[in-house]
């Protein structure tokens, strides 16, 4: 077998590689380094002009099996004319990069809404890449101060991918409700992460150093706690520690005064120091 079929039977089982784990193959293969110039000329570029490969974006590449169709990638079912699974990719954009927000959601089987078109992908604020589309779905960047704290590793689709714990992944949503897919979204999907790790949650919650974030935390666990089987993990010793860091007036929970106006009257959550819309269950909770 020639040296550049084995490096394809090697790439095929992972479907996605960036260029520096081609050349580490391609080095283990040859027997002997080789520069990733070398690499791309005599084994990358041929791979895409026989149509058993094709580029991403620059140093992204997604691997298969040629057909009439185009490319089709293994699966436990057999082959599928499709691109390989969006949070395949999403984990290869970034070296350092995980998968967070919206996308945590879904790999953690919590996501409400299928076939969401965005994967977010968390790096530090100095390593923010350009976003970019790749066959319908966008892939993009999300700056955070923190990369190790509650992050995981996690098999998906037969490969370990970097992605938020649930417990982080049920803080960040809460932080930034626009990248978990919006409040509804956000309180459908939450209540089906299984949280095992209080302490964590109770730590990642703290550490943000927000007090609106330490109460949204406070309220959505003491809202869907009594309703969410997956939520009894965390117990009433971790709402109580929330509890006494709550400090301050009351807040809304909407900053945005339209939107208030939009949802109706409020009401003081006194335990939480928050106002909240008196319809708030009705509106986002319904269902769960």
């Amino acid at each position: 077998m020639r040296n550049i079929d084995r490096i394809y039977h090697r790439l095929l089982e992972s479907q996605v590689s960036t260029l520096i784990e081609i050349v580490t193959i391609a080095r283990d293969v040859i027997g002997r380094k080789v520069s990733s110039e070398h690499v791309r000329k005599a084994y990358i570029e041929p791979l895409i002009d026989s149509g058993r490969a094709e580029r991403v974006r620059r140093g992204l590449y997604i691997i298969g099996v040629p057909s009439s169709q185009g490319l089709r990638f293994p699966t436990a079912q057999g082959l599928r004319a499709e691109t390989p699974d969006k949070m395949l990719i999403g984990s290869k954009v970034s070296e350092e990069g995980f998968l967070g927000f919206h996308s945590a959601l879904e790999v953690h089987g919590a996501s409400q809404t299928m076939g969401w078109r965005i994967v977010y992908v968390c790096v530090l604020r100095s390593r923010r890449f350009q976003g970019f589309s790749f066959r319908g779905v966008e892939f993009r960047p999300v700056g955070v101060r923190e990369t190790r704290e509650g992050v995981v590793q996690e098999k998906h689709h037969g490969q370990t991918i970097r992605v938020t714990s649930p417990e982080r992944t049920f803080v960040d949503c809460l932080d930034r409700p626009a990248l978990g897919g919006g409040w509804e979204e956000i309180m459908k999907s939450i209540s089906e992460l299984r949280l095992r790790d209080p302490d964590l949650l109770l730590q990642t919650t703290l550490s943000r150093q927000k007090q609106m974030l330490i109460r949204k935390v406070g309220f959505v666990l003491e809202t869907l706690g009594r309703e969410s089987p997956f939520l009894t993990g965390v117990g009433e010793e971790t709402l109580e520690e929330l509890e006494r860091h709550v400090k301050g007036p009351p807040q809304y929970l909407f900053k945005n005064r339209a939107l208030r106006e939009r949802l109706g009257s409020v009401e003081l959550n006194g335990q939480w120091r928050l106002f909240v819309p008196r319809e708030f269950w009705a509106q986002f909770v319904r269902g769960v």
